[in-house]
């Protein structure tokens, strides 16, 4: 439910909805014919309180109609009293718990796929309807719309979960229940020995051969069937969050893992968005440059000391900038203050082994100007050894000076002083276990600094 994205839609009924690509409609909370976003924002409001257990469905009903009465809801002449009617008892419940389902349904989904103990479900009935569809039949055409594909033939209303038998089974056309409004019908889950016996071919895979890309990096979605009104409804509720090209949208994924052009990625990560998208990315950007010890484990005591969600979210946010190398960003500075009776050793060491970020960092960061690297070179302890890396081979950065600067536009990010503000830095990323080889050292003299030329291994 948190996922999804309040959209108000005067005029649309179910039937309309049912033309939208499934794909917007499944990231969409909206009720049929209801334009007023305080309305259907309440409903989804009361919706989600029953999915995280703070409301019972009594409780939701009694503050839907007092938001109802608080908003001046008045239902269309001749509709007082039908499921048109906002203020029916079997509207309001037909809303709730066909949200509610769907949160459950796809959460149960979601938890089953890639299990190889239980790779199939079976369709039943969960309650009785008033007026139960005919499902055998129903399941019959399905399967056949799909040529039996994962379905299995024995009428025993059985198919693996991968099938596309279940996504063609919904009249939302979704991959998951309830598959209809108000239809009683579920599924249970079906073990391996049974999903055999009943003639279906297992595939040979698991939670852990699948790979960690969020839900929504590669979410596309026409829009040509939407009328205008609610294209720009759509896309005015998601704001930063899609890219509307022709009959096209793009979802930009902006606390996923979708990749982005370094140059795109301010507006990705720190764009603008309904609030019921989080900006953790964002936020964890901020909190790493305003102090990187905050997410160093060495530094586990320090003041604010990053949580996993924020290690997670950083990781993330790092990870999806496409790589740049050295042909289009240029030179790397890094600068670092050592303890002169330490300098030797650690010259010695990355001769020998190599460079890399600590192993209790994740990343490394690295400046395309030389004289923000002298700066932090300089910052250390009176007597320090000052070594400035330059980088003159890498294919690993990921640059986040687009991030810095619309954080410090809309004054998110406060610079540490005038005189060096963070957009001057043009800070560039390379994550831990990216090695580099030394290729020369030339040694300061009389207080100048000591320069470490470095370039990326293979």
């Amino acid at each position: 439910m948190q996922s999804k994205v309040t959209v108000p839609a005067a005029g649309m009924s179910s039937a309309d909805w049912d033309g939208v690509d499934p794909d917007i409609r499944e990231r969409s909370y909206w009720t049929a014919r209801e334009g007023c976003y305080a309305r259907v924002q309440g409903f989804r409001d009361r919706s989600q309180g029953i999915v995280d257990g703070n409301l019972s469905e009594a409780d939701a009903l009694r503050e839907v109609r007092a938001m109802l009465r608080a908003t001046g809801y008045r239902p269309e002449p001749g509709t007082e009293g039908t499921i048109q009617d906002l203020n029916s008892d079997a509207r309001q419940r037909l809303i709730l718990d066909t949200n509610v389902a769907m949160v459950q349904g796809k959460a149960y989904r979601d938890s089953m796929m890639g299990s190889i103990a239980y790779p199939a479900q079976r369709l039943v009935r969960e309650r009785y309807s008033r007026q139960p569809r005919d499902w055998a039949a129903r399941w019959r055409e399905a399967a056949a719309a799909v040529n039996y594909e994962g379905v299995a033939t024995d009428g025993s209303h059985i198919a693996l979960l991968t099938s596309p038998i279940w996504r063609k089974l919904s009249r939302f056309d979704l991959p998951y229940p309830p598959y209809d409004y108000n239809s009683g019908m579920g599924v249970d889950p079906v073990d391996y020995e049974e999903a055999q016996r009943h003639g279906l071919v297992i595939p040979e895979a698991t939670i852990e051969g699948m790979d960690n890309e969020s839900l929504n990096a590669s979410l596309e979605a026409s829009v040509a069937r939407m009328d205008g009104d609610l294209q720009q409804a759509f896309a005015r509720a998601l704001a930063d969050c899609v890219e509307v090209e022709g009959d096209r949208v793009y979802y930009t994924d902006p606390n996923g893992t979708r990749p982005v052009h370094w140059s795109e990625a301010g507006r990705v990560i720190c764009g603008q968005r309904p609030p019921v998208i989080p900006d953790t990315q964002a936020r964890a950007v901020v909190k790493f440059v305003e102090d990187q010890r905050k997410f160093d484990r060495a530094q586990r005591g320090v003041q604010g000391y990053a949580t996993q969600e924020e290690w997670d979210a950083l990781y993330d946010a790092v990870n999806r900038i496409r790589p740049t190398d050295v042909r289009e960003s240029g030179t790397l500075y890094r600068g670092m203050s050592i303890d002169s009776n330490n300098a030797d050793q650690f010259l010695d060491r990355i001769k020998r082994d190599g460079y890399q970020a600590l192993p209790t960092k994740m990343v490394d960061s690295w400046s395309r100007t030389e004289e923000t690297a002298q700066r932090f070179a300089a910052g250390g302890k009176p007597g320090n050894e000052r070594i400035i890396l330059v980088n003159e081979d890498y294919r690993s950065g990921h640059r986040i000076d687009t991030i810095v600067r619309t954080l410090q536009e809309q004054r998110r990010l406060v610079n540490k002083t005038d005189q060096h503000p963070h957009t001057n830095e043009s800070e560039v990323l390379i994550m831990q276990g990216v090695r580099h080889r030394v290729n020369k050292i030339v040694r300061g003299r009389d207080g100048t600094p000591t320069y470490v030329y470095v370039s990326e291994q293979q």
